[in-house]
């Protein structure tokens, strides 16, 4: 990360696909057309105005040379291999503790569950949600705090929220097969207590 100053504020420009920030990630993955001052609006978090009125030498020579790391392949294998932390903090807020989802209320499993259903987002849209949702205690949860949280999820780094948002997906997926697993056993068992109930005694046909 290096510091820069422009104009009256100061900047954290990222220098490395780790140092990008959720919300970043989520704007580069946006800008399809490769916009070159929307990337560095994105990049700065200054606005696109400001951008757009930068003299052409101050960004050939101070940011351009910084952003070269957006030219190289975003190292899969690397987001994958991260590992949740034990604490991350949002809104100034730490929290310490991950609920699987049997420990929690309803409304969270209901919304969490509505979350990987929707097709029309992508998993890079889902990740702010449903950390959001699964970071509370179930006993405090609340949906208003949960938009405040998801947009305060923005600011982590993308391999923490990546790595925090997989956990809490393979979490659902274990919880929902094991799920499906009970109901299919139940059903199984209740089919074979009505053929049982149905099926003649086969000890009786016997002659």
């Amino acid at each position: 990360m290096i510091e820069f100053k422009i104009g009256k504020q100061k900047v954290s420009i990222p220098t490395d696909w780790s140092e990008l920030t959720l919300s970043q990630a989520i704007g580069l993955a946006d800008n399809k057309d490769g916009d070159i001052i929307r990337t560095i609006s994105i990049i700065t978090g200054l606005d696109y105005e400001i951008c757009y009125r930068l003299r052409s030498g101050d960004v050939e020579a101070l940011l351009v040379p910084c952003l070269t790391f957006l030219n190289e392949s975003f190292d899969q294998d690397r987001i994958n291999d991260a590992k949740p932390p034990d604490t991350f903090t949002i809104n100034g807020k730490t929290f310490s503790k991950y609920y699987s989802p049997g420990a929690m209320i309803y409304a969270q499993h209901l919304n969490l569950q509505a979350l990987i259903a929707e097709t029309n987002k992508r998993d890079i849209d889902k990740l702010a949600p449903c950390i959001a949702i699964c970071c509370q205690k179930p006993e405090t949860y609340n949906e208003d705090e949960q938009k405040r949280l998801e947009n305060g999820a923005g600011w982590l780094p993308i391999y923490t929220a990546y790595s925090i948002g997989v956990f809490f997906f393979a979490q659902w997926q274990t919880f929902s097969n094991l799920q499906n697993s009970r109901q299919n056993l139940t059903t199984l068992m209740s089919r074979f207590g009505r053929a049982s109930k149905s099926s003649p005694n086969l000890a009786h046909s016997i002659p």
